[in-house]
């Protein structure tokens, strides 16, 4: 189903493939997470052919699925490690990185780019396309479509993937990611890559187990909002007063009453720098506190990718989202895949990182509640059906003595069988058998000869007139019948 080969400058080796018995690898596996640089790690024994060829930082490895042409891992390696087991087997170790990796290779230098985003991000491409080996050179993919102009200055401090990352996902809020494809490598930038893909995770087809994480360690629920430096303040290198609600007689914090009754009092701080007078403070932090998200919740989901067998549309892929469907947590959404581990040997161990799906504390606080309740009923739901189960229990416990006590005395009856059985004479029995059986036999056959003898004397007695006895009774008969027809005819 997967192919896996290295490549050294022109030369490329298969070291994995479908039913080759040494290009196989003992173990291998693809790691990947939104915004981040993928990994492959893997191992291989000394009969394979790439055994001796991999050379850190130079060797390329490129994954690729076989019956769709996808290419799962495009990289090098990069750490490798000799292990030998305690039974003497000698196996090599790799962990590889992704193509985005490749950007760690340049530094800018102090520079300073002006533009649109995707401008901005065309002139650092090209800086680095200028600098490295054709292998790693990039194209431009799908580009942001904002036309905000943006300034980026860039330093020696840092290399061309932290400026970029920076600038892309810290600042812009936007997703990255290096795409690999038959004619090369593409740079793919968007505010949000993926699509909604058509397989669905549904418990009793394809999820095998979830586990939900919230985390609310960012939640707020005391705000100290603050506005822009006001204009008497303090000469630089002092402390620089902002504008507050104070300003206006207020309060320093606001709160927020439903947040507190969960979770107490958790101040935090929000700078408006927008917000010049205590008015437009206070009209930001009221929407702050309306549009906040701070609760996070992430599924980890265990999936089988039953697109291996062609019973899924499709595959698995970081980036885009798929509805999720399990009952028993009451998940019913659609998601996105923000992480993913694909195992190449065992494709059933593939897991998901589903989720980063933000909530407002407030809706959190709602949502609990309500599950709260939901629980509780079901508790009594659960409580009843418990009692119904111990009333049929004990019901059955005793059928189940009952029928105990029916087996012990047939076992009884049984034994007794055994024991008259065995203290009988079963040779002395036969022969009684046999001779009783030889007497009625003789009956029988005494029996036959009385009814030929009978025949014989009834047949032989005559009268005077010279007629046997069986004429006379025929002669008698049909007098009789003769008188009955005459009577019938007189009345």
């Amino acid at each position: 189903m997967y192919q896996v080969t290295i490549i050294n400058n022109d030369k490329s080796i298969v070291i994995m493939r479908p039913g080759g018995s040494k290009t196989m690898l003992t173990s291998a596996e693809i790691k990947k997470d939104i915004n981040s640089i993928p990994s492959f790690t893997f191992s291989m024994l000394p009969n394979n052919p790439g055994y001796n060829e991999i050379m850190p930082m130079v060797t390329r490895v490129r994954v690729v699925r076989i019956d769709t042409g996808d290419v799962l891992f495009d990289g090098r390696v990069l750490v490798p490690t000799n292990e030998m087991a305690e039974t003497g087997a000698v196996t090599r170790s790799y962990t590889c990185e992704g193509a985005l990796a490749f950007l760690h290779d340049v530094v800018p230098g102090y520079q300073t780019f002006t533009g649109t985003p995707a401008t901005i991000i065309e002139q650092l491409v090209n800086v680095f396309n200028s600098r490295v080996d054709s292998f790693k050179q990039m194209q431009l993919g799908v580009m942001p479509e904002s036309n905000q102009p943006q300034t980026l200055e860039t330093t020696p401090e840092k290399d061309l993937y932290d400026t970029l990352h920076d600038f892309v996902v810290t600042t812009l809020g936007y997703d990255i990611r290096v795409r690999s494809a038959n004619n090369g490598l593409f740079l793919d930038v968007k505010s949000q890559l993926g699509e909604v893909g058509k397989t669905v995770i549904r418990l009793g087809v394809n999820l095998q187990a979830i586990k939900a994480e919230t985390d609310a360690t960012g939640i707020i629920t005391r705000v100290v909002p603050l506005g822009a430096v006001k204009d008497n303040a303090s000469p630089e290198g002092s402390v620089q007063t902002r504008v507050n609600l104070t300003d206006a007689g207020k309060s320093l914090y606001v709160d927020i009453p439903d947040l507190i009754n969960k979770y107490g009092v958790l101040e935090g701080v929000q700078v408006f720098d927008s917000a010049k007078t205590p008015d437009q403070l206070q009209d930001a932090v009221n929407s702050w506190i309306s549009q906040q998200r701070p609760v996070v919740r992430k599924f980890a989901v265990t999936a089988l990718d039953l697109s291996l067998i062609g019973r899924a549309p499709e595959d698995f892929k970081v980036y885009n989202f798929n509805r999720v469907i399990n009952p028993p947590t009451q998940t019913d959404e659609t998601m996105r895949i923000v992480g993913q581990t694909l195992d190449l040997i065992q494709p059933q161990n593939a897991e998901l990182v589903i989720g980063n799906k933000f909530k407002s504390g407030v809706d959190y606080a709602v949502e609990t509640a309500a599950e709260n309740i939901k629980n509780q009923r079901l508790y009594g739901q659960l409580q009843q059906t418990v009692i119904g189960q111990s009333s049929l229990i004990v019901s059955l416990s005793k059928t189940a003595q009952e029928a105990q006590k029916s087996i012990v005395d047939l076992q009884g009856t049984v034994e007794k069988l055994q024991t008259d059985l065995s203290s009988a004479d079963i040779a002395s029995i036969k022969q009684s058998l046999g001779e009783i059986d030889t007497k009625l036999s003789g009956i029988s056959s005494d029996i036959e000869e009385l009814d030929k003898e009978v025949s014989e004397v009834k047949g032989a007695q005559k009268t005077d007139t010279g007629a046997t006895l069986s004429t006379l009774e025929e002669r008698i008969k049909v007098l009789e019948d003769n008188s009955n027809t005459e009577k019938g005819g007189k009345g």
